[in-house]
């Protein structure tokens, strides 16, 4: 259930609870008023009928006795009577006061249901916020793998150029390694020659098979 649904139930059940206990208020305030009002007719009553005893006990003092027992037992009854609107009065403060807690019970209510839907609201917001963070978060993300998949390419690229560096290095020291080879071959064979051939012969020489050599090297280096 998400937030929306839960706000709603909670609303639907704070408005029955309001609707019984006003119903249930006012049912029992009607009750109380409707016996306030016949207590106060049978009070009424009572003190016609009693005023009417009185009237009967001047005009009939002979039954003294019976008219007192009568007047007792009236009196009795309009105690009662003073005792229940006395009781029913009292009820009806307690009724009162228990309408004015309930007024500011439902008012409590209200101002939580207004607290609660602040919060509400202010979640929405903090999800929009984090939604909103959330896509910047995966843009970025995005982004730096894009970057990552170009440094892989230019990694294999340098690689590429690295190992072809590396092969011309080997290629290189082959060629100058059979330079000397070759060179100590053409030494030797000048040492075999006669010893009449001037220094200057043999320098020119070596310089001849020096310069063949730096060909070689150019040439490979071409390739």
């Amino acid at each position: 259930m998400d937030a929306e649904a839960a706000k709603e139930v909670l609303d639907l059940v704070q408005n029955q609870i309001s609707s019984i206990l006003i119903r249930k208020r006012q049912r029992e305030e009607a009750a109380l008023e409707h016996e306030n009002e016949q207590l106060k007719l049978e009070q009424r009553q009572l003190q016609d009928e009693n005023d009417q005893l009185k009237r009967e006990n001047n005009l009939l003092k002979g039954d003294n006795r019976s008219l007192k027992d009568e007047d007792q037992h009236l009196k009795q009854r309009l105690t009662c009577s003073i005792q229940r609107c006395f009781q029913a009065n009292q009820r009806l403060e307690k009724l009162k006061q228990s309408n004015k807690e309930l007024d500011e019970e439902v008012l409590r209510l209200e101002n939580d249901k207004k607290q609660r839907h602040e919060a509400w609201l202010d979640l929405n917001c903090a999800q929009r916020s984090l939604n909103e963070e959330a896509k910047r978060h995966a843009q970025t993300i995005k982004t730096l793998e894009e970057q990552v998949h170009k440094l892989n390419r230019e990694k294999q690229s340098l690689q590429h150029r690295l190992e072809q560096v590396e092969q011309y290095e080997v290629a290189c020291k082959k060629t100058v390694s059979k330079l000397k080879m070759k060179l100590s071959l053409a030494l030797e064979d000048l040492s075999e020659f006669d010893s009449n051939l001037g220094n200057d012969t043999l320098l020119e020489v070596v310089r001849y098979i020096n310069k063949e050599g730096d060909h070689s090297v150019i040439e490979i280096d071409s390739d």
